[in-house]
């Protein structure tokens, strides 16, 4: 169901970058950036893809891993200034 930095909706895959899946120990560095309709994903200050076509509006975000141990650290939600949601 997706490899490391998947977009899903549901239990579809909606766009998968095909990332190696890093050594076990090994920390990811993992951006969400959503600005109007674009959400975007960079894993290591690398953008993987961009996706144009999300819903306006609330909605949430998920964290998940597929049968294996996951842990997560130093997690932030920031609302983009709205300069800065103009400028990217």
């Amino acid at each position: 169901a997706g490899g490391v930095g998947a977009l899903l909706k549901g239990s579809t895959v909606v766009l998968d970058p095909k990332l190696p899946t890093p050594p076990v120990g090994q920390w990811c560095k993992f951006r969400i950036e959503a600005r109007g309709q674009t959400l975007a994903l960079f894993i290591n200050d690398a953008k993987v893809w961009k996706f144009d076509e999300l819903p306006t509006g609330a909605g949430s975000v998920g964290l998940q891993g597929e049968g294996k141990l996951v842990e997560f650290q130093n997690i932030r939600v920031q609302r983009l200034a709205q300069s800065e949601a103009a400028t990217r």
